[in-house]
């Protein structure tokens, strides 16, 4: 049996969506699945299929080689009340589980379930990399993210256990042209006001969109990987290194320190965990295979993005 369908689950946003482009691009017969059937078939006229995820747990699984789960709600959406963290617990573990179902019908279909580095812990300032095979060398104290991290990972596991590849797709910050921290960084900087976060030594393992998409549809094609993959560009960088390299592509200073009390007040525990610490993580299983990231230095990747934007 021919079997060229991806499904592609929480399509519609920034990462989904070119991922979606791209696949089809490839040949690809796509499946796009979200909350709203109507919104997605305006979004993706060229998909086979627009599903909701009623319609998905009902569709046959028989042509359909690999499912790519990237639903959950946003870890920067909302300030984290206890409320909002249930949510992003639940969207996450209630995807997957509902993935995992189909995967246990039909064990050909192979799983690549996001995540996240932050299963590896969170140093204050800099220390050792992290790659795929230091999952349980952690360092600091337990997080929340952490915590939802092994809660989400763990749902695969039935998955595996019924024989389906499972590959766990641990994310970096991914930088898009277009996203909304690098649109709050370019207002800062071209205000003056662009500088180091909390100390500043905070490590950020980062990656493009345009080699997400890339690591992505290079996974599809590798079967033979499995289980923790990180998804990040190997040119981790300090805080403080990341704001010299985006003053310097929007000819800017980046002088005006933000510091750590702030950023707690207005962003409380998101801030705390997602702003002022960090690990510093290699891509250790992309590179053994052999995959070539594009942008793999942060100061590469914000020149390229800010001459896009001036020449528009």
């Amino acid at each position: 049996m021919n079997r060229n369908t991806v499904c592609i689950t929480g399509g519609s946003g920034l990462v989904g969506s070119r991922l979606a482009r791209r696949l089809h691009d490839d040949g690809k017969d796509l499946i796009i699945v979200g909350r709203s059937r109507e919104r997605l078939v305006a979004q993706f006229p060229y998909a086979d299929k627009c599903l909701d995820w009623d319609g998905l747990a009902k569709h046959p699984m028989g042509d359909v080689s690999a499912i790519i789960n990237l639903a959950g709600t946003s870890v920067m959406g909302k300030k984290w009340t206890p409320a909002y963290k249930a949510q992003m617990m639940s969207s996450r573990i209630d995807a997957t589980t509902a993935c995992v179902e189909l995967c246990k019908s039909a064990p050909h279909v192979d799983l690549l379930n996001a995540s996240a580095i932050s299963a590896y812990g969170f140093y204050v300032t800099d220390g050792a990399a992290f790659s795929e095979y230091d999952t349980y060398r952690r360092f600091g104290r337990e997080t929340f993210l952490q915590k939802l991290i092994d809660a989400w990972e763990n749902a695969t596991g039935p998955a595996s256990e019924a024989g389906a590849r499972v590959v766990l797709l641990r994310l970096g910050v991914v930088f898009t042209p277009d996203d909304a921290v690098l649109a709050l960084f370019s207002k800062l900087f071209g205000a003056f006001l662009g500088g180091p976060a909390g100390t500043g030594r905070q490590v950020m393992s980062w990656i493009s969109v345009e080699d997400l998409v890339s690591a992505l549809a290079f996974l599809l094609n590798h079967r033979d990987i499995s289980g923790p993959v990180n998804l990040v560009s190997p040119g981790a960088c300090q805080n403080r290194e990341f704001a010299r390299a985006m003053g310097r592509a929007l000819g800017r200073p980046s002088i005006v320190r933000s510091p750590s009390f702030l950023i707690r007040a207005l962003m409380g525990q998101m801030g705390d965990e997602l702003v002022l610490h960090g690990q510093r993580v290699v891509p250790k299983r992309l590179q053994d295979a052999g995959f070539a990231f594009q942008y793999p230095e942060i100061s590469t990747y914000l020149n390229d993005v800010y001459r896009r934007r001036h020449r528009k």
